[in-house]
Parts: C-alpha cells; sequence; structure tokens
C-alpha cells in the first residue's frame, strides 16, 4: 500500500487544525500549513526524496522534479480549500494612544528620579523609544531602524539652559 496523494499527510494536517489555538479556538491556517512542510523535508531527507533529480536553470534559481506527495494536484487542491474554509485572522499590532503614552511617560519619570546615571540613561532610552514609535507612527521592529544622525546633531542644543 502507498500514499501517492499525499492523504496521509492531509489527515495529520486536519487533525493538527483542530489543536488549540492562541486567538481562537483552534489554530489558523497558516500554523496548520506549515504541517506540508514537515512532510515534504522529511520526503526530501528520506532514500526515496534523494533520488529526486533537479535541474538549475536562470542563475541561482532552482527547478526541482521531484515525486514528493504533498507537491501533488490533489495536495494543493486541499491545501487552497482548507484555506478557504478556515479563513485567516489577522490581529495586527495596535496603535498607541496618547493617554496610554502619557501614562508611560509619567512611570519612566517616577524611575527617573529614583534611580543613578546609568539607570537614567535606561529611562531615557526608552522614553525615547516610545516617543519615536508615536509620533513617528512606527510600530515595533521600525523603531530601532529610525535615523537618529539629525537628534544626535543636535543634542548639545538641548543641555542649554535658555533662563
Amino acid at each position: 500500500m502507498q500514499d501517492l496523494f499525499g492523504m496521509s499527510a492531509a489527515v495529520v494536517t486536519l487533525t493538527r487544525s483542530l489543536d488549540v489555538g492562541k486567538y481562537a479556538a483552534t489554530v489558523q491556517y497558516e500554523t496548520m500549513r506549515k504541517m506540508r512542510g514537515v512532510f515534504s523535508n522529511a520526503f526530501h531527507a528520506s532514500a526515496e526524496g534523494y533520488c529526486s533529480s533537479s535541474v538549475m536553470a536562470k542563475d541561482t534559481q532552482k527547478i526541482m522534479l521531484t515525486e514528493c506527495p504533498t507537491y501533488g494536484t490533489f495536495f494543493e487542491l486541499f491545501a487552497r480549500g482548507c484555506h478557504k474554509r478556515m479563513g485567516d485572522i489577522i490581529k495586527p499590532d495596535r496603535a498607541l494612544s496618547l493617554s496610554i503614552l502619557h501614562h508611560i511617560m509619567s512611570l519612566i519619570e517616577k524611575d527617573w528620579q529614583m534611580e543613578g546615571a546609568l539607570e537614567k540613561y535606561q529611562c531615557v532610552l526608552k522614553g525615547l523609544f516610545y516617543l519615536i514609535s508615536y509620533c513617528g507612527a512606527l510600530r515595533g521592529e521600525e523603531v530601532p531602524m529610525a535615523e537618529l544622525n539629525s537628534a544626535f546633531k543636535r543634542w548639545d542644543d538641548g543641555n542649554v539652559d535658555p533662563g
């Protein structure tokens, strides 16, 4: 008996789809579909998959000829059907409101008043992170990539007492 169409991979994938999810009762399609990669990696690492031939075309792009069941027409249609039926739950990062920013800044201000020099530097970095993210409408990993050269050029201007 052989599984030429990837039916066993489909059954295991459906079983994975019943697991408890982070945001819903069951996992999302994007989590469930990773089982296909597990099966194809196992197939290509086996002696049966090792015999697959490959052809190089156009610089470094590779075209592989394989008999892996998860690359067949049945499994493609199965995956597309699962995606259509399950849909996607997208949870984008939420924006920081002004009231929350004020509260965060008051907490950083309390830390600033109680801490030493190194801790004050860390308080400045925390406050700068939140201010840049709020004023620049940046989220998460975008903040450390912000260009701060002009801020550092004007750093000494902030040390002048106008009074």
